[in-house]
């Protein structure tokens, strides 16, 4: 099992885009090509990615629209995290 510790503060997103990107997206990144090396999926996620929920609970197929650096890196992350379980999986 792997964890990942991402930075999660929205406003020092604001103030440190690039500081989070390369924690949160570029972190991601290479944890979920650890995973695929080995044939193990990756996952990560967090509601952030969705933007503002048009309703409760929010369902996976909900337009992702991050309102933030944070999130923003945050969907990068599970992009790259979906990449590599298909690939994981065959």
């Amino acid at each position: 099992m792997l964890t990942s510790l991402p930075f999660t503060d929205v406003a020092k997103s604001v103030e440190k885009p690039d500081l989070y990107f390369d924690v949160d997206a570029k972190g991601t990144y290479n944890v979920a090509k650890a995973c695929e090396w080995v044939s193990v999926p990756a996952s990560t996620s967090t509601c952030a990615v969705y933007g503002e929920s048009v309703k409760l609970p929010i369902a996976e197929n909900h337009p992702v629209e991050p309102k933030s650096p944070y999130s923003a890196t945050k969907a990068t992350g599970e992009a790259c995290d979906n990449k590599s379980a298909s690939k994981a999986h065959g």
